[in-house]
C-alpha cells in the first residue's frame, strides 16, 4: 500500500490554499521589511544585526547614523516615537540596503564583470587598430 491519496478536487484546493497563503506571507514580510518609517536606536540595531556589521556599514559609507531630532516614526511595535535627542538611530530599510550593497560576494561579482567589460573593450580597440 502506498501513501494515501487524496482526491484530485480535494488535492487542487489544498495545493491553491497553499500557494495563496506563501504568497500572502510573502508579500506581507516584504511590506514589513520595506517599511521606511521603521527606525531602531544604535543598540536594537547592534543588537538585531550585530555591532560589527553596523560599525562596518557606517565607516564603509553605506549606513547613515540620525542622531538628529526625529519628528515622529514609528518603531518595530508601532509605538510612536517623538522628538529623540542625543540617541542614534538607523531606519530599519537602509541596513538592509546596505547590507545588500556592501556584499562582498556581490562586490566582487560585480568587479569582475566590469573589468571583463573593460578587457573586452579594451580587445576590440586593439582589434580596430
Amino acid at each position: 500500500m502506498g501513501a494515501l491519496e487524496l482526491d484530485p478536487i480535494v488535492a487542487y484546493a489544498y495545493r491553491s490554499a497553499l500557494e495563496l497563503g506563501l504568497k500572502m506571507a510573502i508579500n506581507e514580510y516584504k511590506s514589513f521589511l520595506g517599511d521606511k518609517s521603521i527606525v531602531l536606536s544604535k543598540a536594537e540595531a547592534e543588537k538585531k544585526f550585530s555591532a560589527d556589521i553596523i560599525t562596518s556599514l557606517v565607516k564603509r559609507g553605506l549606513l547613515q547614523d540620525y542622531q538628529f531630532g526625529v519628528d515622529e516614526t514609528e518603531d518595530e511595535d508601532g509605538n510612536l516615537i517623538k522628538k529623540p535627542k542625543g540617541r542614534i538611530y538607523y531606519r530599519r530599510i537602509d541596513i538592509l540596503e546596505a547590507m545588500e550593497k556592501g556584499n562582498v560576494l556581490k562586490g566582487l561579482a560585480e568587479l569582475r564583470a566590469t573589468s571583463y567589460r573593460l578587457k573586452e573593450n579594451s580587445d576590440r580597440a586593439k582589434r580596430k587598430s
